[in-house]
């Protein structure tokens, strides 16, 4: 069976922390997200949210006592329909050049 076409979305947005002492900051992320169709639901959105939300954990553990209080969509940018070994075609051959 042949890899289904997908539409591939870059979502950009902002998480939002408070620390112990009540200051807030953002810090932007990016997260991938695919549809079968040209449009993004309320719960691709809640993915890409969820995403970027994991992302921050994963990258700013030094951040100690941080409550995320909010993940916000900047922005989205279609980046075309295409099946995914099309969409990674040639990266993984990039990164070992």
């Amino acid at each position: 069976m042949a890899d289904p076409t997908l539409f591939h979305w870059l979502v950009s947005g902002q998480v939002v922390t408070k620390d112990q002492h009540g200051k807030e900051r953002q810090k932007g992320f990016n997260a991938m997200l695919t549809t079968v169709r040209e449009a993004i639901t309320r719960s691709d959105l809640a993915k890409a949210q969820d995403a970027m939300m994991h992302s921050f954990i994963d990258k700013a553990p030094q951040i100690k006592g941080a409550e995320i209080i909010d993940v916000y969509i900047q922005g989205t940018s279609l980046l075309g329909r295409m099946t995914k070994q099309e969409f990674h075609h040639g990266f993984a051959q990039e990164l070992h050049s």
